[in-house]
């Protein structure tokens, strides 16, 4: 054990929190399925990736102090028959930012109650 005693120590130096707490999992995982080294080690990269994004995500919504949390997956498009639930959602893929066109959107920014 004294291998994976020096990894961990190696994972916390280099402050890969990620790589850390799935390591194990993802070595169990490659050794099961036969990954070759590349493919191990982009699991391990992509895994400390997605950490590090959903980190990064976190401490801005922290650092912004909203008072709520809102998503479009938590948003009640029943609550306002009107709005086209799949223009919403297309218009949420930010197509229109590669396309370089403008995106205007009018109307009451109060809660509903």
């Amino acid at each position: 054990m004294p291998s994976e005693m020096l990894v961990e120590s190696y994972l916390r130096r280099l402050r890969l929190p990620a790589m850390l707490k799935d390591y194990k999992a993802i070595t169990r995982d490659a050794e099961e399925n036969g990954y070759g080294y590349i493919q191990y080690l982009t699991s391990l990269l992509e895994q400390e990736i997605v950490g590090r994004e959903e980190r990064g995500i976190q401490a801005r919504i922290k650092k912004a102090r909203f008072p709520l949390v809102k998503t479009l997956e938590s948003f009640d498009f029943t609550a306002i028959p009107s709005l086209n639930k799949m223009t919403v959602l297309s218009l949420a893929e930010c197509e229109f930012i590669k396309g370089k066109e403008n995106l205007v959107m009018l109307g009451n920014s109060d809660p509903v109650t």
